[in-house]
């Protein structure tokens, strides 16, 4: 027992004589972090390692903004050779707003010239969220979502294909290349990465303006009313040929005073009175 206790004695002064003589030796580093996704409980970011070094490395990390969102635990562990391995893990909450945040791992140690720093990026992956389709002009609809990696998006119409020759598909956005209404009814923009999967629908009907006959229509028989209308005043003597002057009729009881006064409702308004040149009231209007 006593031939052991000298034994194991012997070991450490030679260990502690060989340490105190032997150069110093830098620490290897390295940082790995971990694959995040998106959640609500705490778990291990990244480890910063500096191995095998003479004397002890000393680790620290540098996490700006994020300070108080992260914690971080050391350990040591010395080594046969008379080396020690420091390691230091940083821990945290995978959330949304950790993203894109860079934090950096700091290695200082009397066996290296100057510090050596470990810098990587927080990225928290998730599936695609908050996906919304929205009409951005008479003819395009786009697809918006959150989501990293970035979603790609797919578009579907219900139970029919989307030909080239009717629609362009460029990223999240749809455009209509014709508009007709046989291009109306539901469209759905599904969006995907390597987390998940959504998709929205959105019911087209036809662009505005798009289909101008209505329009024509409206126009061409406003147009004939207008010169019927001058005719009827013109065959009935309220329209001189040259003077261009309308006469009402005395008799308030008169047919044509009635007819007279629901014609003047079209042409007496404020925007055609006195810029016709051939509407111009007589005297007794």
């Amino acid at each position: 027992m006593r031939e052991n206790c000298w034994s194991f004695l012997l070991a450490r002064i030679f260990t502690f004589l060989s340490t105190f003589h032997s150069p110093p030796v830098p620490p290897a580093t390295s940082l790995n972090s971990t694959l995040l996704i998106l959640g609500n409980e705490e778990v291990l970011l990244a480890t910063c390692t500096a191995a095998a070094s003479r004397p002890a490395a000393q680790l620290r990390w540098i996490t700006g903004a994020l300070e108080k969102n992260l914690r971080e635990t050391t350990s040591v562990t010395e080594l046969d050779n008379g080396t020690t391995t420091t390691v230091s893990s940083l821990f945290g909450v995978p959330r949304r707003e950790i993203s894109g945040h860079e934090v950096q791992c700091v290695v200082s140690s009397s066996a290296l010239a100057e510090e050596h720093r470990e810098a990587f990026t927080l990225q928290v992956f998730f599936p695609p969220m908050n996906v919304t389709i929205v009409e951005t002009s008479d003819d395009t609809l786009e697809c918006v979502s959150d989501g990293n990696p970035e979603p790609s998006v797919r578009w579907t119409r219900s139970d029919k294909t989307l030909p080239e020759s009717d629609f362009r598909v460029d990223g999240g956005k749809l455009t209509f290349l014709r508009c007709a209404s046989d291009l109306k009814g539901f469209y759905q923009c599904e969006v995907s990465n390597p987390y998940g999967q959504q998709s929205q629908q959105f019911y087209w009907t036809v662009c505005s303006g798009s289909n101008p006959a209505p329009w024509i229509l409206f126009g061409f028989s406003f147009f004939l009313n207008v010169i019927g209308a001058v005719w009827y005043l013109y065959k009935s003597g309220y329209i001189t040929r040259y003077s261009g002057v309308l006469r009402v009729p005395t008799d308030s009881n008169s047919p044509d005073r009635v007819r007279f006064a629901m014609l003047s409702c079209i042409f007496m308004s404020p925007s055609l009175k006195g810029n016709s040149g051939f509407l111009t009231p007589g005297p007794y209007l």
